[in-house]
């Protein structure tokens, strides 16, 4: 960062970068555009972090680890993120999710995703507020490398939403605050709808649709006399016989685990006649 009372100079150079290299979320920021406000210095840029990615979690069963890797990849073409200092030199804060959607919702509300939308910008009115992002966008596949390296890009200007402010939306006459219910527990908003930014149990996805991939843990603490597992319901249980062992008992609940796709807890009672296996699944709701 350069810095100056004026703009003619003679400018100063911090001595350590803004962010370090940690902040970046496994990634790099280019193509800044910087303003400032009566509140501080704002910037937008595309954002390289590969931290996540849309498609990472759809169908995690059948995605091998390189075709994850190629979609977190990709998914840095098309990213953008927002930072802002109160000062403009230090303190600076970066956004830790998308600055806008990784796709076009044209006017008849269908959407074509884009393979690149980088280089943002924006356009303001009269009185200071952002109302347009310029992109530089493509998004004509080739079989042969995803995206054409030359040529099919085009300069892209959406109009931004500025009935209420971020999070919130129009109901009843008043911005209102997007309510976070069921798995959702941070939410935004989308094109003027609310989205959902952060879910509980693992979840992911704009309405927290989309499940964690299964991880299978057998962890075992000592038994306890007639204490069953808590606080899991009796009505949650699942009946698994009468075996003798207790090493039985719980490969029958791993595998009944493994076949409902959940966690859960195995409850074993020992009785040479009258033994008793179950298994209690935890559902995350």
């Amino acid at each position: 960062m350069l810095f100056a009372t004026s703009w003619e100079g003679p400018f100063t150079k911090l001595q350590d970068p803004i962010l370090d290299d940690s902040q970046f979320m496994d990634g790099g920021l280019e193509d800044l555009f910087m303003w400032v406000d009566s509140r501080g210095t704002h910037m937008v840029v595309h954002s390289q972090a590969q931290d996540h990615s849309y498609p990472v979690n759809y169908h995690h069963r059948r995605r091998s680890q390189k075709m994850l890797r190629k979609a977190k990849f990709h998914h840095k073409k098309k990213r953008g993120a927002y930072l802002f200092s109160a000062d403009g030199l230090r303190r600076w804060s970066l956004s830790d999710w998308e600055l806008f959607p990784s796709e076009i919702r044209w006017d008849d509300q269908t959407t074509q995703f884009l393979l690149k939308q980088q280089r943002p910008s924006l356009l303001f009115d009269s009185s200071g507020q952002p109302t347009h992002l310029i992109t530089g966008v493509d998004f004509v596949y080739d079989p042969c490398c995803d995206w054409y390296g030359f040529g099919s890009g085009w300069t892209l200007v959406q109009p931004l939403v500025t009935d209420c402010p971020a999070g919130q939306v129009m109901m009843s006459g008043s911005c209102q605050k997007c309510p976070a219910t069921g798995r959702c527990v941070e939410t935004t908003t989308k094109y003027g709808v609310c989205v959902c930014t952060k879910c509980s149990c693992g979840y992911s996805g704009e309405r927290c649709q989309i499940p964690p991939p299964p991880v299978y843990e057998v962890r075992c603490s000592q038994m306890v006399a007639q204490r069953q597992c808590s606080p899991m319901s009796t009505s949650a249980a699942k009946w698994l016989g009468r075996p003798a062992q207790g090493a039985t008992c719980l490969t029958l609940c791993s595998d009944k685990g493994t076949e409902l796709d959940t966690g859960g807890c195995c409850y074993f009672y020992e009785n040479p006649t009258d033994g008793n296996c179950r298994f209690f699944s935890r559902i995350c709701i």
